[in-house]
């Protein structure tokens, strides 16, 4: 059992950036532990959110690649973001992606954070989507007036 709650959980974690290997050793650290089960989990669980925190406390503001790093709240969950950009605007980001969220959890009770999520990006994608026709009937506009100009300049030369 033990080992489906490991493989389980660290594939969720492999998706972030320090938590794998801190993961590993704690697990390790947890194996001959006499818990189990859920209590395991949440023992193990605790000491890597602990390993963690202590971690990012000591960590600057950029990793050695440059790239911005911070720390926010999307939803109720933690997450550190990497990306070659400003932190403030990482945080922007993030404000905006959990306000989504909440918004689409307000007006969806009873789902799940994942359908939640699923739920804000479709809206997001459709609001995208509408941005694009938009920007695409405006360059119609802007094509078909520079035509207009481009009649109107020749009129006017053919004419003097």
């Amino acid at each position: 059992m033990k080992a489906a709650l490991i493989e389980k959980n660290r594939d969720l974690l492999y998706e972030t950036d320090d938590l794998p290997s801190q993961y590993d050793s704690v697990v390790n650290s947890h194996q001959e532990s006499s818990v189990t089960g859920q209590n395991w989990l949440q023992q193990v669980a605790k000491t890597c959110v602990e390993q963690f925190h202590k971690t990012a406390k000591n960590a600057p503001d950029t990793n050695p690649s440059g790239r911005c790093r911070v720390d926010v709240e999307i939803y109720g969950s933690q997450y550190q973001l990497a990306a070659d950009t400003s932190a403030e605007y990482l945080r922007k980001l993030a404000e905006d992606v959990d306000i989504r969220m909440k918004r689409t959890a307000d007006l969806n009770p009873g789902n799940g954070p994942m359908r939640v999520a699923i739920l804000a990006l479709l809206g997001l994608v459709s609001e995208v989507e509408q941005i694009a026709q938009k920007l695409k009937e405006q360059e119609n506009l802007i094509a078909e007036r520079c035509n207009e100009i481009e009649h109107d300049i020749e009129n006017l030369l053919n004419v003097s």
